[in-house]
């Protein structure tokens, strides 16, 4: 051990770098500088957490409008569509088979693309509200339609599945009678 001691001592020309107490103020100092940093670095990293959290939220509700404007231009410009959506409105048969003017792929395509909105609203793609805002009156109005209701108990009754257009009855029912 003197050994090791005299070797140091010679290394350093007699000098003492770090004392005792200087060494436990440099472990203080250093765990001090390690604790500030840590914290440092966790609060930059939160900091950043919800700023990416906020701008998720933005582009989430960016995405939300241009889903619901092709909706609308799907829906409200589709001549197919509308001449479904028209006949509901004005009360007049819808199908052929009944005296309208309208194919059952017509008005399949009109209940479908009401049962696509309930799937993007459950999976919290789009949000009820704006669905509310924008198609409740004709999901309603359809819902309501005493052929509407007859197609859907045909096609139910023929294809043995009780569940087709259940997301069409969930939103009139749940979400547009609120």
């Amino acid at each position: 051990m003197k050994l090791k001691r005299d070797f140091a001592n010679k290394m350093l020309n007699g000098k003492k770098l770090l004392s005792a107490h200087n060494l436990v103020f440099l472990t203080a100092i250093t765990s001090l500088v390690t604790m500030i940093v840590t914290f440092g670095g966790l609060y930059f990293g939160l900091k950043t957490i919800i700023q990416a959290s906020k701008s998720l939220e933005e582009t989430k509700r960016a995405d939300q409008g241009n889903l619901i404007l092709s909706l609308n231009r799907d829906f409200f410009f589709n001549d197919r569509l509308y001449s479904v959506r028209k006949a509901i409105e004005d009360n007049v048969p819808i199908l052929i088979e009944n005296h309208g003017k309208l194919t059952d792929q017509d008005l399949d395509d009109y209940i479908g693309i009401f049962e696509t909105m309930d799937g993007l609203r459950a999976r919290k793609i789009v949000d009820s509200s704006l669905l509310d805002e924008n198609f409740c009156v004709f999901i309603s109005e359809a819902y309501n339609n005493v052929e509407v209701k007859s197609y859907i108990t045909q096609v139910r009754n023929d294809a043995n599945q009780q569940d087709i257009y259940s997301g069409f009855e969930n939103l009139a029912k749940n979400e547009c009678n609120k």
